[in-house]
């Protein structure tokens, strides 16, 4: 199975507030994309703001994404 990582999918998989502040971090020129490969579904960047975290995104075989970040903020949002 094999899914496309669109703005809508990102919306729904982390909500919208979290979308949001993503989304002005990106505009801003906060997110640095680290590692991409369209053969392998693993995606890292590096967001800075007041320091630095780390967002890893994968697809597995069966199109489920698994994301991780070091944000101290992370915990306080529903998804």
């Amino acid at each position: 199975m094999s899914i496309s990582l669109t703005h809508r999918v990102i919306k729904l998989l982390c909500g919208q507030i979290s979308y949001d502040r993503g989304k002005a971090y990106y505009r801003s020129g906060k997110v640095m994309l680290q590692d991409f490969d369209p053969g392998i579904p693993v995606y890292e960047a590096i967001v800075k703001d007041n320091g630095s975290c780390q967002v890893s995104v994968q697809i597995d075989g069966g199109g489920e994404v698994h994301a991780t970040c070091s944000c101290p903020a992370l915990p306080s949002y529903d998804k």
